[in-house]
């Protein structure tokens, strides 16, 4: 009789998370349930059966929650581990911080003091959610995060989670990079009283006409040419770019066929960007804006109080590392489905929430390290398996090991792991 089972990929994933020193935090339960969140994402009782087919190993739901205290009890630890990593694999000083939030929806529609409806960015808006701030490094590896609500607004997020940040961490200074949500009066004053630097992006279309005729006229629709002069929300740094200019072009002709096809059509569209309704309720081409948001096309804002000592292009350059977020996000929604939650209160929201945040270090890692998706790492890892023979003349069992490729003992190498 034959049984397979793909241990090498669990013991790939252990010497891992051992080698990053965050054994000591895990419980054995929680271990197994980031293991299995980066190979396989799925609820708590699927991955306990996926535990018992893929390795032999045996939990039941109720020794997760047994362990749901002692788990989040390691929260800090686990973010300082965390910072050491980045520290040492990734030169992280803190001097650049970004910060980014999404929006988590629930199979649910009732809500409670944690999950609320809100604004969501899964087109979820009816559904309970809750909204996690995430702060990353310039390569998108994860350090710190937070829960919030599902109906806190965005800008109200990122203060509270870098001052704490900050201060568990006596951090005097940094750089806080954000995107437009961000920008408002109170967040600006309470940045510059923490004595803090920022690069938060700007919505150009709310700004006076003045000032946009001046910008145009120094920007000159030059590839890679900026402006800058001060404003209320610190400096307002433009920038121009020709790629820009085309990928804008190419929306902005997506958005008048759209508003076209409503007006022709109105009941197939519920919502057009370019389209306004005259005094006799009809639906027209709002010509005024496409001319508007044609005249910006190229450009990018961005509101910062660093001195003028610093190139315009540097600070830019900060700015269009956000992406990174925006890629840590992807991973945790995509490859380790963060979302949807079915975990219903307080407690287990929090517990879920951070073997997310641990499975996006490991995972972030391995790209990071390896230079490929998880997801190819993984199904790799997933192809090496252990055969057990049963010999029914002895009744004793035969174990044949898995032979592993050259692809993955380099990436042992790389990773400092021993097998």
């Amino acid at each position: 009789m034959e049984k397979s089972q793909h241990r090498y990929c669990y013991e790939f994933l252990t010497a891992l998370i051992s080698r990053l020193e965050f054994s000591q935090f895990l419980p054995v339960i929680m271990h197994d349930l980031v293991v299995m969140r980066i190979i396989e994402p799925a609820s708590k009782l699927r991955s306990i059966e996926l535990l018992d087919r893929y390795f032999s190993i045996h939990h039941t739901r109720q020794t997760y929650y047994d362990h749901i205290p002692i788990f989040l009890a390691t929260r800090d630890a686990i973010e300082a581990q965390a910072i050491a990593l980045a520290k040492h694999y990734y030169a992280f000083d803190f001097s650049l911080i970004f910060y980014d939030v999404t929006t988590l929806y629930y199979e649910s529609f009732t809500p409670d003091e944690l999950r609320k409806p809100g604004f969501s960015k899964d087109g979820k808006s009816n559904q309970p959610q809750l909204v996690i701030g995430l702060v990353v490094t310039k390569e998108g590896f994860p350090v710190s995060y937070d829960i919030f609500p599902g109906n806190t607004f965005e800008g109200h997020t990122m203060i509270p989670i870098i001052l704490a940040l900050m201060k568990r961490h006596g951090i005097k200074h940094a750089t806080i990079v954000a995107d437009a949500a961000m920008i408002s009066d109170s967040n600006i004053t309470a940045l510059k009283e923490a004595k803090l630097s920022y690069i938060v992006g700007a919505r150009l279309g709310n700004i006076s006409n003045e000032l946009f005729s001046t910008i145009t006229e120094k920007t000159k629709q030059e590839h890679g040419r900026c402006f800058r002069t001060p404003t209320d929300k610190g400096d307002l740094i433009v920038e121009y770019s020709s790629d820009r200019y085309r990928k804008d072009a190419h929306e902005l002709d997506k958005q008048i066929k759209k508003a076209q096809t409503h007006i022709e059509t109105p009941s197939r569209m519920k919502r057009a960007k370019f389209v306004r309704q005259t005094a006799n309720q009809e639906f027209v081409l709002n010509e005024e804006l496409i001319v508007k948001t044609h005249a910006l096309l190229g450009l990018k804002g961005y509101y910062t109080n660093i001195p003028k000592t610093t190139p315009m292009g540097q600070i830019v350059l900060h700015y269009k590392t956000l992406w990174q977020i925006e890629k840590s996000f992807r991973m945790a929604k995509s490859d380790l489905q963060t979302r949807p939650i079915f975990s219903f209160t307080k407690y287990p929201i929090h517990a879920h929430i951070l073997l997310c945040f641990l499975a996006l270090i490991l995972g972030k890692h391995l790209e990071l390290q390896l230079d490929i998706s998880l997801r190819r790492i993984m199904d790799e890892l997933m192809e090496l398996v252990d055969v057990s023979i049963l010999d029914r003349s002895t009744s004793s069992r035969h174990i044949i090991k898995a032979e592993v490729p050259e692809v993955v003992k380099n990436w042992l190498k790389k990773l400092d792991l021993s097998y």
